[in-house]
C-alpha cells in the first residue's frame, strides 16, 4: 500500500461555502433548504451561511478565515445588495455572485459586477440548481484538488499547495 502525504501552507478541509444574503427570513430559509437538497443529491459537501444585511455579509467576506465561494445576493435591500456587489469587485474580490431580485429592472447591472446569474423571485428550483452547479463545476472544482486519505476526502486549495510527496 502506498501512503500519500501532502504538504500545504495552510491545512484544513474546504467545503463549498455558499452565503445567502436577503432581508426576507422566509426566503433565506427556503433557498437554504433548496441548496441543502441539491448539494446532497449532487454529493457536494457544502456549508451554508445566512445574512440579512449586506454589511454583515461584507464583514464575513473580509474577516472570514473560511473562504466563501458563492454568494446569493438580493439586490433590493435598500439598494445595499447591488452596492455590496460593486464594492466587492472594486476591491478585487472574485467571489461568485448570483443576484436575486423580485424585479427584472436591474438585469443589465448584473454584468457590471460579473454576476454568474440573475434569478427572479420566486426562484425556481431548476434555475437555482443550474446556477449553483454551474458555479461549483466551473469555479470551485477547478480551484481545489480532492485528496482521499483513508475514508476522508480533503479539498485542497491549489494555490496553497507547496508540493506533494509520495512515499511508498
Amino acid at each position: 500500500n502506498r501512503r500519500h502525504r501532502f504538504l500545504q501552507k495552510k491545512g484544513g478541509c474546504q467545503l463549498y461555502h455558499i452565503a445567502i444574503c436577503d432581508d426576507e427570513p422566509d426566503f433565506v430559509a427556503g433557498i437554504a433548504d433548496q441548496i441543502r437538497t441539491l448539494t446532497a443529491q449532487s454529493n457536494i459537501p457544502c456549508r451554508i451561511s445566512t445574512y440579512f444585511e449586506p454589511a454583515q455579509l461584507y464583514d464575513a467576506l473580509c474577516a472570514s478565515q473560511d473562504e466563501i465561494h458563492l454568494v446569493l445576493l438580493d439586490i433590493l435591500m435598500g439598494d445595499g445588495g447591488m452596492r455590496l456587489a460593486a464594492r466587492l469587485r472594486e476591491m478585487g474580490n472574485q467571489v461568485s455572485i448570483i443576484l436575486v431580485s423580485s424585479s427584472p429592472d436591474f438585469i443589465l447591472q448584473g454584468y457590471d459586477v460579473q454576476a454568474i446569474k440573475y434569478l427572479l423571485k420566486p426562484v425556481s428550483s431548476e434555475d437555482l440548481r443550474a446556477a449553483v452547479l454551474y458555479d461549483y463545476r466551473n469555479h470551485y472544482k477547478k480551484r481545489y484538488l480532492g485528496l482521499k486519505i483513508g475514508s476522508t476526502v480533503h479539498s485542497l486549495s491549489l494555490w496553497k499547495i507547496d508540493c506533494f510527496a509520495i512515499k511508498g
